[in-house]
């Protein structure tokens, strides 16, 4: 539910965390809740084994039936989470449905106009600033309603040299044609910077040090995303990843129009 995503995941937590708290569903995220590409394993299915949607419109990356989480999604943006454990119906959209579907759902607009703002730092030097605005029902016969989240995220992430920015927003509109009839608009756009590579959980991060391993020395989640082949000095991070090689600028914007009604 949008009060579950709201007051028991971290603000920074993008689809790929606030799925969790379902049966069946394991995310790990090596940089940090919100701040890498995460991955999700659902009914024990790999990610691009089954299907994720937003408001029912399947969305994929550009080579493989996979997901960006740090691109696409932020919990800021999500009003809900609906879980479907089978391949669906005729109506399901989407080139993986065998392993089930995630439909990530849009907020719900609200009856009243309010204005909310938020602020947030955490671990790694980790800030989030969030402006969210309900227009509440407006306009002639009040048919209108508008909501809107604008929001900030900068953070040095868990592993060294592994810095994230995210600049985005969201734009819902909605018309009441008639008591059965809607029209919907929505519009998100993001403007990710980042260093992130596809390095996996530490065993620091998912256990702890025990049994004799320890998270420093050449066990530190050092990142940087691209190894330097120099290797003058592996003790070094600036010397043994090459901070700038993979550094990531990765816009994205989701649109859609929807026509929805009650028969």
């Amino acid at each position: 539910t949008q009060a579950f995503i709201q007051n028991f995941t971290s603000p920074v937590a993008d689809f790929g965390e606030a799925v969790e708290m379902a049966p069946g569903t394991f995310t790990t995220n090596g940089n940090g809740v919100g701040l890498g590409q995460s991955s999700t394993y659902f009914r024990g299915f790999p990610d691009g084994d089954y299907d994720i949607d937003f408001d029912g419109i399947p969305f994929y990356d550009t080579n493989t039936p996979t997901h960006h989480s740090w691109a696409f999604f932020p919990s800021q943006f999500l009003g809900g989470i609906d879980f479907d454990r089978s391949p669906g119906t005729a109506s399901t959209i989407g080139p993986t449905p065998f392993g089930g579907s995630i439909h990530l759902l849009s907020k719900p607009f609200s009856p009243v106009e309010n204005i909310r703002g938020a602020a947030s730092y955490g671990s790694f030097n980790t800030r989030l600033y969030d402006f969210e605005f309900d227009s509440g029902s407006f306009g002639p016969g009040k048919k209108f309603n508008m909501n809107m989240d604008i929001h900030h995220l900068g953070s040095d992430g868990y592993q060294t040299w592994n810095h994230q920015t995210r600049n985005a927003g969201a734009i819902q509109v909605q018309y009441k044609l008639s008591d059965k009839t809607t029209i919907t608009g929505f519009s998100g756009v993001i403007w990710l910077d980042a260093n992130t590579p596809n390095f996996n959980a530490t065993r620091c991060q998912m256990y702890g040090a025990q049994a004799g391993y320890t998270c420093t020395g050449s066990n530190a989640p050092f990142a940087g995303s691209g190894i330097n082949f120099l290797l003058t000095d592996n003790s070094d991070p600036i010397l043994y990843l090459d901070n700038q090689y993979n550094y990531y600028h990765v816009p994205t914007d989701f649109e859609y129009v929807g026509v929805h009604k009650d028969f």
